[in-house]
């Protein structure tokens, strides 16, 4: 069974830098301890969202928010031990990660439930990406590089810039429950506007990312 999926997203990614092009490095992303709130908004139609390039403006201040939560990142140390060392923070671990988030559990399929799951991430002047993810599988605990890792945005970030990425991971229980798992997935960045940001929350120096996603998953 294969399945494809589209995902084309719009990301506004904040920085305080007043009165000239922003510039997303390092430091704007996130890192372990690391907490933000995000407020979840009422569509609102009359939104202008097509307006875009240099030194463009945005005023989204009318927006209502119906609901916040609070994202947080934490240690990869502070997962489970077994995801700990597979992800340790070391400059010879190919799968170094330095921070981590927990997500929601699913399923694949009816045989296997995935729980406990961490996503791992790491943020290096060059990139910042995931390297993987751990979960117990049906109580188990597994963790899952990627190969190769995806790339979630090349620093530093510039207007204009174009970049893209390959990435996958696969699962194979075929020994135990007779199951392969694999995805495959593309990512391409955009960036294509810099300009002023206004929301019900202040007005902030922001770059504009076009990112779309493509990625298809194989259950054998």
């Amino acid at each position: 069974m294969k399945a494809k999926i589209t995902l084309v997203a719009l990301s506004l990614l904040f920085v305080f830098k007043a009165h000239s092009q922003s510039t997303i490095n390092t430091a704007d992303l996130p890192h372990a301890n690391d907490t933000f709130r995000v407020s979840i908004g009422q569509i609102d139609q009359g939104l202008d969202i097509s307006t875009t390039g240099p030194s463009a403006m945005w005023d989204f201040s009318q927006l209502v928010h119906t609901s916040q939560r609070v994202d947080s990142f934490i240690d990869e140390s502070a997962t489970n031990p077994l995801f700990a060392i597979v992800f340790i923070d070391n400059a010879l671990n190919t799968n170094r990660a330095n921070h981590a988030t927990s997500a929601a559990g699913f399923n694949l399929g009816a045989l296997i439930n995935l729980s406990d799951v961490y996503n791992f991430y790491y943020n290096s002047s060059a990139s910042y990406k995931q390297v993987g993810l751990g979960a117990g599988v049906n109580g188990i605990p597994l963790p899952i590089t990627y190969s190769p890792h995806d790339i979630i945005y090349k620093l530093p970030l510039q207007y204009p810039s174009v970049d893209s990425s390959d990435s996958g991971y696969s699962i194979n229980l075929i020994s135990t429950l007779g199951i392969y798992f694999n995805v495959d997935k593309t990512r391409k960045n955009e960036v294509d506007g810099w300009g002023n940001l206004s929301t019900p929350f202040g007005s902030f120096d922001v770059l504009r990312i076009h990112s779309t996603v493509i990625e298809q998953d194989s259950l054998y």
